[in-house]
C-alpha cells in the first residue's frame, strides 16, 4: 500500500512512475506465466517479477540475485529512468542498486 501510494503522490506532481513489484514464493508455472507481467494500475506502469531464489537459496537472494539484476537492466535499457527508487530488495537482492549506478543513474 506504502508504495502505491507514494507511486500515486509521485504521478500526481507530474512524474513518469514505474513500479516493479516482485511475487516470491510462487508455483514454477504460476512464476514462468508472470515473468515480465506489465500493466496499468491507475496511471502506474507496474511490472511484476517474480524473482529466482530457489537456485541460489532465501537468504543469499538478499544480497545477490544475478537474474533480477538482469530483468532490472533490460528494464531500465527500455524505460530509461531517471531517478530510481528503492523501498526494499527483498528477493531482489541488493545488487539492484550496482546495476543502476553502471546505467549513472541516481538512487
Amino acid at each position: 500500500m506504502l508504495t502505491l501510494t507514494v507511486a500515486k503522490e509521485l504521478s500526481k506532481r507530474g512524474h513518469k512512475v514505474h513500479v516493479l513489484t516482485g511475487s516470491p514464493n510462487k508455483s514454477a508455472r504460476a512464476e514462468r506465466a508472470e515473468q515480465g507481467l506489465s500493466y496499468k494500475l491507475d496511471e502506474i506502469q507496474v511490472h511484476r517479477y517474480s524473482p529466482k531464489t530457489e537456485k541460489i537459496g532465501f537468504s543469499r537472494s538478499e544480497y545477490e540475485n544475478k537474474d533480477s539484476e538482469e530483468y532490472l537492466s533490460k528494464l531500465i535499457a527500455t524505460i530509461s529512468p531517471s531517478t530510481i527508487h528503492f523501498f526494499h530488495f527483498g528477493n531482489f537482492g541488493t545488487g539492484l542498486i550496482d546495476i543502476a549506478r553502471s546505467f549513472s543513474i541516481p538512487c
